[in-house]
C-alpha cells in the first residue's frame, strides 16, 4: 500500500505465458496500481483481461504498464490473455 498516494500497489511480471505471481489480494474500494512487466511475455499474453473487473489492456513490451481501477465489490476475479492461453490468475477483494 501506498499511503502517500492512497493506492494499493500490486506487480506482475509475464514470462512466456506464465504470469508471476498469479494471484493478489486487494481492498474494496480502494484504488489499485497493477504494474505488468510484459516485456518476456509471449504471443496473445500481451492483452491482459478480466470481465469482471471490467479490465482490457493491451500491454508494452518496452515498459511497465500500469492499470489502474478501483474494486467496488468482494469477490474473486480470474484475469488472464484475450485468448485464454495465459493465466489464469486471480485477484481477491476482500473487506
Amino acid at each position: 500500500f501506498d499511503s502517500v498516494r492512497g493506492v494499493q500497489v500490486i506487480n506482475m511480471s509475464i514470462v512466456g505465458l506464465k504470469y508471476e505471481p498469479t494471484s493478489f489480494t486487494v481492498r474494496v474500494g480502494i484504488p489499485v496500481e497493477w504494474n505488468i512487466d510484459a516485456s518476456k511475455s509471449g504471443g496473445c499474453a500481451v492483452v491482459v483481461n478480466s470481465k469482471g473487473l471490467e479490465i482490457q489492456k493491451l500491454l508494452s513490451l518496452d515498459k511497465i504498464t500500469a492499470v489502474t481501477f478501483t474494486p467496488t465489490k468482494v469477490g474473486k476475479y480470474r484475469f488472464s490473455c484475450g485468448m485464454g492461453m495465459a493465466g489464469p490468475g486471480t485477484i481477491e477483494v476482500v473487506k
